[in-house]
């Protein structure tokens, strides 16, 4: 049994606290709200193959426990960095969890573009989600002003008791159009009470 299959500790008058329960209950609990789950940083990254179908960019698959999520309210914080291509076209990028509902994370038809992200997936009920969150596009590229691009959807189809996969993927009609560098999934957790 991990930390978060037990509730924390309920304590009770004049108890006496040593070491052991307050790194327990204090430290390690503290520390594991957020944690990194996985994170990348290929130099050379990976992109999306030609023709505009979905690319999965399996080199940033992220293998996600049983029952990781245990709670409604817990999520994960899932960040990265795109290099757009110069050729002017349409391009996406989008995630997805075990083989639930694909959501459009980035679109951008810019040309040599930094595209930045943020998302945020929470776990809902028992089978469903959300995204939400921000693509930075063109923030740090030559294809002109920036914009942003604002997610907000829902999630379904999901088993959240069994491993699955978080994946990520691109499109565009150029092969590598769109090449994914850094990657990090970072989890939080709470106890999905509301006081």
């Amino acid at each position: 049994m991990g930390l978060w299959d037990t509730p924390p500790k309920t304590w009770t008058f004049e108890e006496l606290v040593g070491a052991i329960e307050m790194n327990l209950e204090v430290r390690d609990r503290f520390l594991a709200t957020l944690h990194l789950q996985k994170g990348f940083a290929l130099a050379a990254g990976q992109g999306n193959a030609g023709g505009g179908a979905d690319t999965q960019l399996t080199s940033y698959d992220v293998t996600l426990p049983a029952n990781l999520l245990n709670q409604p309210g817990n999520g994960l914080i899932v960040e990265g960095t795109f290099v757009k291509g110069t050729t002017v076209e349409t391009s996406t990028v989008k995630l997805q969890i075990a083989s639930g509902t694909t959501v459009v994370i980035i679109s951008t038809n810019g040309t040599s573009d930094i595209v930045p992200f943020r998302m945020v997936m929470r776990r809902r009920l028992g089978t469903t989600g959300s995204i939400t969150g921000l693509s930075w596009i063109g923030a740090g590229g030559g294809g002109g002003a920036p914009t942003n691009y604002l997610v907000n959807a829902g999630l379904s189809s999901i088993d959240w008791t069994v491993s699955q996969t978080l994946k990520i993927f691109s499109a565009s009609t150029t092969a590598a159009e769109m090449k994914l560098t850094d990657y990090h999934v970072i989890v939080f957790k709470g106890d999905g009470v509301l006081v």
